[in-house]
């Protein structure tokens, strides 16, 4: 076979190539939906700043931030729109006495922005329903719920958030939501990097003892070089920028570890700097170990404090991510067979007996909701955000009555 067949063949696979590439990233232009912003009708509007939650917090110095007392307005997206309102105390909350009347009890309600929920409005979020479905159960008294729920706390600021501002209102019940990511927010060696915004951290020492980490300087994260990367994935990367198709495979590729790995190593796509799902590994690598034990040691410690200030205490593990209900994912957790989608909750349950914790799993409910309606997942999440939807703060809120119910009888 000549040389000039050989480069003639050649030239035929490349094309071939070429031209499969053009009609897949014709069919993903096609195709692909465009984000959705709220539009103003004005070419070359920024994004709608009433999606930005930043506009309702404020730095706190026991904390790291916290909510803006009295501040009210809209929070919305693609998908929800909702009103918050902001209390003088700096909780999404009506106005409370900080003094128990008699024939009172309270609650206080620690977590993250599945607890906040500025996804609804103030009713619909769950600690409003548990507090209405108390007070119409004639149980001889009143009940007030307290939502300190905070946008991205981790366990030691919702430790600390307790501490500071949940104790002085004398409550008879603390219920500390739990969601996945809590982990990452828990740990320095996960959660902190340059740029990020100062968190208070806590470690576990040697005798299984919590310390409080001294707090580390902000440094302003990286501007990256190109001059980082190897002159050929140089090269790929600038040759690939332009196609749609490339930002579609990698957007898919990036939220599933073990082809982000293959993907990375290979050079087609850059590093991801938050790997998702790794709350769901069977084999966590040594940081998450270390997260779970800090977060256990924070946990127990809530407990203890909360009884010696007269108080129970019930463990809540709210919900899994929403992405691991799609289709997509159950292929690749059975393809890859590297995750357990119970994990978490089985942890929790393990350590609440061991330490004597009341303990509250919501996730089996959900799944046998979805498993019964027959509806897909965006009817407990929102599509654009992942945090719960009014039905999914419903079934919580009736879930979490149905326990105390139980432990006051």
């Amino acid at each position: 076979m000549g040389v000039k067949s050989i480069l003639a063949k050649l030239g035929l696979i490349v094309f071939g190539v070429l031209l499969a590439v053009a009609l897949m990233e014709g069919v993903v232009r096609l195709t692909q939906q465009k984000p959705q912003t709220i539009s103003t009708g004005r070419p070359d509007e920024p994004p709608d700043p009433l999606s930005d939650v930043q506009r309702f917090l404020q730095s706190d110095p026991y904390t790291g931030w916290y909510l803006k007392p009295d501040v009210e307005g809209v929070y919305r997206k693609s998908c929800f729109e909702s009103w918050v309102e902001i209390n003088s105390e700096g909780f999404r909350d009506i106005e409370h006495t900080v003094r128990k009347e008699d024939g009172v009890y309270r609650i206080v309600v620690l977590g993250d922005s599945m607890t906040l929920s500025l996804t609804v409005d103030l009713e619909q979020t769950y600690p409003k329903v548990l507090e209405r479905l108390l007070n119409e159960s004639e149980l001889g008294m009143r009940f007030e719920v307290f939502n300190l729920g905070m946008w991205s706390f981790g366990a030691g600021q919702e430790y600390l958030s307790l501490k500071r501002y949940g104790f002085r209102y004398e409550p008879d019940l603390v219920i500390l939501g739990f969601y996945p990511n809590d982990l990452k927010d828990s740990s320095f060696a996960l959660g902190h990097s340059p740029g990020a915004s100062i968190r208070p951290y806590f470690a576990v020492d040697e005798n299984g003892g919590l310390i409080r980490l001294p707090e580390p300087e902000y440094v302003p994260p990286p501007t990256p070089s190109p001059l980082q990367r190897p002159f050929l994935n140089r090269m790929l990367f600038n040759a690939l920028g332009w196609l749609e198709l490339y930002d579609w495979f990698a957007a898919n590729v990036r939220d599933s570890p073990p082809l982000h790995n293959i993907t990375w190593r290979l050079g087609l796509v850059e590093r991801s700097q938050n790997p998702q799902y790794m709350e769901y590994l069977q084999r966590y690598p040594p940081e998450y170990e270390e997260a779970w034990q800090i977060v256990k040691a924070l946990t127990l410690r809530m407990k203890q404090e909360s009884e010696e200030n007269n108080a129970k205490f019930l463990l809540v593990n709210l919900s899994r991510n929403p992405d691991l209900y799609s289709p997509g994912w159950k292929y690749l957790d059975t393809l890859t067979r590297q995750y357990d989608l119970d994990k978490p909750g089985r942890i929790l349950e393990e350590f609440s007996q061991e330490m004597g914790v009341e303990y509250l799993n919501l996730v089996p409910s959900l799944d046998s909701y979805l498993k019964e309606s027959g509806e897909d997942s965006t009817s407990l999440h929102f599509e654009c955000d992942g945090h719960w939807t009014p039905l999914a703060n419903q079934l919580a809120g009736e879930a979490i009555f149905d326990k105390i119910i139980d432990n006051l009888d």
